[in-house]
């Protein structure tokens, strides 16, 4: 299903991969997928694992899913929340929602800071 419903999130890697020793070398599979696909930014609630310094050097920065979502509803408020809605459409049993609810949802989910500034972007 995570194939059908993201299929440019796979990779193949060819050749071997060597990276820097991370603290939790379970991880290191995260980093060989960011490597091969190029990306600017991990999104994790696990930053602890991936030192900003090491990281740096890689090129990519590490995100919480807090920071992350926050700084796409910054880049593209009305964007980022029509990508919400449609998430949220795509549930298994869609309820109608608003914003109030979306905080609601996201303070659920531990994404507290978030919360707050959808709160903030559509109260005005």
């Amino acid at each position: 299903m995570m194939d059908a419903a993201f299929p440019d999130a796979m990779i193949s890697i060819i050749a071997p991969l060597t990276w820097p020793e991370l603290p939790d070398p379970n991880d290191a599979h995260v980093v060989a997928a960011a490597l091969v696909a190029r990306a600017d930014v991990i999104v994790t609630n696990n930053t602890r694992d991936f030192p900003e310094p090491l990281m740096a050097t890689l090129g990519m920065v590490v995100q919480s899913a807090d920071e992350f979502l926050r700084h796409a509803l910054a880049v593209s408020r009305s964007t980022s929340l029509e990508a919400i809605e449609t998430l949220l459409h795509r549930r298994k049993k869609p309820a109608p929602w608003n914003t109030s609810m979306l905080a609601l949802e996201l303070e659920s989910r531990s994404l507290l800071r978030t919360a707050k500034m959808v709160r903030e972007l559509t109260s005005s």
